[in-house]
């Protein structure tokens, strides 16, 4: 068991009490099986980005609440490590988030040559934002892919299935913001 996992228990499980939810309730939220929210609560299950996010909705609590220490602000956030790629040079990390009328979170990712991030697609009018650092992405949508080289930019939604890869020879580094 990984302290993520032991956070993200906590967490959930918090947020479920506070709205009141059985765990039943909360996989018919955010359609999901009992059982998944029972394993990812009692920090035996490995869940992806996407079952979190999902289980974020259900909960009407920003993605960030979910993976940081329970005892964490979000003023005084720390970068909360959460994918690795088979590359240990491939990584994300959350580097803040904020709330207002939409949330928005700040990632910072990289990905070593030849590694893929491939996404599900989040709910409507999510949207998000990269800035590439280092090196070149090709970005995959379901309109076609394009490459993008460091110092420029896209926005996209994210309510179709999209993937992040590097197809050079050195280490590519990039900025992502989420609004939800």
């Amino acid at each position: 068991m990984s302290v993520l996992q032991e956070h993200v228990s906590q967490n959930i499980r918090q947020a479920r009490q506070r709205l009141g939810l059985s765990q039943q309730e909360l996989a018919d939220r955010a359609d999901l099986s009992r059982r998944m929210i029972t394993l990812i609560e009692n920090a035996l299950g490995n869940a992806s980005l996407a079952t979190l996010d999902r289980i974020a909705h259900a909960l009407n609590v920003p993605f960030a609440e979910l993976i940081r220490p329970p005892s964490q602000t979000s003023a005084h956030i720390k970068p909360i490590p959460i994918w690795q790629g088979e590359h240990p040079r491939s990584r994300a990390s959350l580097l803040q988030n904020a709330a207002a009328h939409r949330s928005v979170e700040l990632w910072e990712w990289s990905l070593a040559p030849g590694e893929k991030y491939q996404a599900e697609p989040d709910p409507a009018g999510m949207r998000e934002f990269l800035y590439i650092l280092q090196g070149t992405m090709t970005l995959e949508l379901t309109s076609g892919s394009q490459t993008l080289a460091a110092g420029q930019s896209a926005d996209f939604p994210t309510n179709q299935p999209y993937a992040y890869s590097n197809q050079g020879t050195s280490l590519l580094r990039f900025i992502k913001n989420v609004i939800s």
